[in-house]
């Protein structure tokens, strides 16, 4: 049963990274026919949930891509913005939502039932994680994180690199984590390399 979009959770794409390590955009790389942020925002168009993504405007190339979609476009351009401060950013422009599952442009590989997962899990738990057992039996927590509307205040706080983990680590006991096996959730695009992982 899909949720109804005004109390429904929204995915709040964090797409106005740097990506130093890549050596350029990697958002805009190819990856099976098609840009890297195309993968994620055709997943989650399929979902009946709000959709806004922060992206740097001055980024012609990806603004192109991004206008593509009916969803909320948030530019946002700033010297080295940081995954926190743009995370914040996002937040402020959409306050009204019920709750932010915050979603990481660079993450191509995430299954659209995992996204619906976390979605569904997020209305009664504040805070939703996923996590993978691995081979050894040892647990990796992984994307998107999902915050309820209670958090706002502190999302919005955030600043620099860091992201949302501060909000997790304080509240531990609040924690849900939702075992996967959508090895997607721990996978992201850092390299040219990274562009080669199998499926």
């Amino acid at each position: 049963m899909r949720l109804n979009e005004q109390s429904a959770p929204g995915f709040l794409i964090l797409a106005a990274g740097q990506g130093r390590r890549f050596g350029g955009n990697k958002l805009t790389a190819i990856l099976d026919n098609k840009p890297v942020i195309q993968h994620c925002l055709d997943t989650l168009s399929t979902l009946n949930h709000p959709i806004a993504v922060v992206y740097e405007q001055s980024n012609t190339q990806l603004s192109h891509y991004i206008s593509a979609y009916s969803i909320q476009k948030i530019p946002f351009d700033t010297a080295n913005p940081g995954m926190g401060t743009s995370l914040a950013y996002g937040v402020k422009q959409t306050k009204d939502w019920s709750g932010w599952i915050i979603c990481l442009g660079d993450m191509p590989w995430i299954s659209v039932d995992t996204y619906q997962n976390i979605a569904n899990k997020l209305q009664n738990h504040p805070i939703t994680r996923p996590v993978i057992f691995n081979t050894s039996s040892t647990q990796t927590s992984g994307h998107p994180v999902g915050f309820q509307q209670q958090f706002k205040q502190e999302l919005l706080t955030l600043t620099g690199d860091e992201g949302a983990k501060c909000i997790i680590s304080r509240h531990k006991h609040l924690l849900y984590p939702m075992e996967t096996s959508d090895y997607g959730i721990v996978l992201d695009i850092d390299r040219p390399s990274d562009l080669n992982r199998p499926p």
